[in-house]
């Protein structure tokens, strides 16, 4: 809490900040990093490591292959093994790492990304390995960026007065532009008469919520996760549970969409094949339809073909995959129907 920041464990790519990079240098001992500076906020995912300061330096290191370093080269030869200072001129709010990408967002809304680009993910009017942008540039330009999303090709960015803007892979229609398979390499506002709470993408689909409450989606629909009634891609954003009230979307790599409403209903679809939907069997289930209907749910947490869903009340509830034991049963088959679970625990959160 006097913002040290120590690190330990795997220094393959010098995400360690130690000066070194390789398999002998992994780091086995908690070691301090940044010593001359007070730490508010690290992000890591793995190769990459990025350190914001309490006055909004920010620091980095790790994997460059892409350049996203932000230090102008690219490679190999260029990972970046000590951490080092990025946007010096600038007072960083934020940092978002995607796939070969690192945004960052200061304090006055400016954004600036780095990386990767092989989908026109960098918003700068190109695509592909030859283009991946190696400097931290500035993109939005005539923006004031309160949020930016990235992964799996995709970026999206919200404004503070609401705008929602995207680019990158739009394989599945996941861009909403009304087409799909032409990549989207500038920066384009989508839901252009809404005023956008939050996004939220898988990397192939893409859900929005505005601040009034209403849900958009578009993207990859094969085991109809986008809640349309059928398995047909959906490449313009389309309005779904529209008289519901939405807080809050949860999706997961393995194709199935949650929704959560203000008022504590839980609504699903998609893929079902170990019972994640919780619907009593494993037919996939393609419009989003209300579970736990006599519950007021708080949040809900997808993964790996599991479901599990905490209410106001701090109760647990788990369905879908259990391969391991993870539904806590007391056996290794698949739970078909949300089954409470810690029956005399009060539960704030699951993992």
């Amino acid at each position: 809490d006097d913002g040290k920041l120590f690190g330990t464990g795997d220094n393959t790519y010098g995400q360690q900040g130690s000066g070194t990079a390789g398999e002998e240098s992994y780091v086995t001992e908690f070691t301090q990093r940044l010593s001359d500076q007070n730490i508010a906020k690290v992000v890591n995912t793995g190769d990459c490591t990025w350190a914001i300061t309490t006055d909004g330096k920010l620091f980095g290191c790790g994997r460059n292959n892409y350049g996203q370093q932000g230090s102008g080269t690219a490679g190999e030869e260029s990972y970046v093994t000590e951490f080092t200072q990025r946007l010096t001129d600038e007072n960083i709010k934020e940092v978002v790492i995607g796939e070969g990408t690192t945004w960052a967002i200061t304090t006055d809304g400016k954004l600036f990304g780095c990386g990767y680009n092989a989908s026109g993910e960098q918003g700068s009017g190109t695509s592909g390995y030859e283009s991946n942008v190696t400097e931290f540039t500035q993109r939005l330009t005539d923006e004031n960026v309160k949020e930016v999303v990235a992964i799996s090709g995709v970026t999206w960015a919200i404004t503070t007065d609401g705008k929602l803007f995207g680019c990158g892979d739009n394989n599945k229609g996941q861009q909403g532009s009304g087409t799909y398979g032409t990549d989207v390499t500038e920066f384009t506002q989508r839901l252009t008469n809404e005023n956008i709470k939050d996004v939220f993408s898988s990397g192939q689909e893409t859900w929005v919520v505005t601040t009034d409450g209403k849900l958009f989606g578009c993207g990859r629909n094969n085991y109809g996760q986008q809640g349309s009634g059928n398995t047909t891609n959906v490449t313009e954003f389309t309005q779904r549970l529209t008289d519901e009230n939405i807080k809050e979307v949860v999706i997961d790599s393995e194709y199935t969409t949650w929704a959560i409403t203000t008022d504590g209903k839980l609504f699903g679809c998609g893929r079902n094949n170990n019972g994640q939907q919780g619907s009593g069997d494993t037919t996939n289930v393609t419009t989003f339809t209300q579970r736990l209907s006599d519950q007021t749910v708080e949040k809900v947490i997808c993964s790996y073909n599991t479901t599990w869903a905490i209410t106001d009340d701090g109760k647990l509830f788990g369905c879908g995959n259990n391969d391991y034991g993870e539904q806590g049963s007391g056996d290794f088959d698949n739970v078909l129907t949300f089954t409470q679970r810690l029956t005399d625990e009060n539960i704030k959160e699951v993992v």
